[in-house]
């Protein structure tokens, strides 16, 4: 329930998250920070923070495997949407001067 709305709130925020680190189990990312920290939602990355394409073995075909979370999988489109706020790696630098990191970054963004 937005803040604001909830007895006792003298607040004239409207909504309150919590910024979380990258983690596959988001069902319980949700149920431990909205149900039970009563935040309104999270903000959490969409990517391993670990994953840079370069590093990804190839296979025989010479392409390296794209990233995904598991968690796409387990949440519906309306819980994405109303309770998660993505959050791209820190490390994406599009304008780059390294051509490694630069395709690095278009790879993971994409």
């Amino acid at each position: 329930m937005p803040l604001g709305e909830r007895e006792g709130d003298k607040s004239k925020s409207r909504y309150c998250s919590v910024e979380t680190e990258f983690n596959d189990d988001m069902p319980n990312v949700l149920d431990f920070n909205l149900y039970y920290g009563g935040f309104d939602f999270v903000i959490a990355p969409l990517m391993d923070p670990s994953y840079w394409p370069n590093l990804v073995q190839k296979d025989s075909l010479g392409s390296g495997v794209l990233p995904f979370a598991g968690s796409n999988l387990v949440l519906s489109p309306s819980q994405w949407s109303s309770h998660v706020v993505g959050k791209v790696n820190s490390w994406i630098d599009l304008d780059s001067d390294d051509e490694t990191l630069r395709m690095d970054s278009e790879i993971t963004l994409k």
